[in-house]
């Protein structure tokens, strides 16, 4: 029997600690109807096992985040009167 050496769990476990590669237009596209080839997205950011970035599409901007173990969700942002939209 070959013996099992202490690193093998962090190796296993290193994708779900935000070592892998996420799609954020695609994840974003479900939520906000909108093909992930047509969104842009800004702003991403990552703290302790939560993402959040702003994706964009067809002059509507939205606010999208999950946290490890939930579901993500977007939410359509208010322009204020000073921005301009693009």
């Amino acid at each position: 029997m070959t013996p099992v050496t202490p690193l093998r769990p962090l190796v296993f476990f290193f994708p779900l600690l935000g070592g892998g590669c996420i799609d954020y237009a695609t994840l974003s596209s479900g939520f906000i109807g909108c093909p992930p080839q047509f969104i842009t997205v800004d702003n991403e950011e990552q703290h302790l096992g939560t993402r959040s970035w702003e994706a964009t599409c067809m002059k509507k901007k939205y606010q999208c985040s999950f946290a490890s173990g939930t579901a993500a969700s977007c939410v359509e942002m208010k322009w204020k009167t000073s921005d301009t939209q693009p």
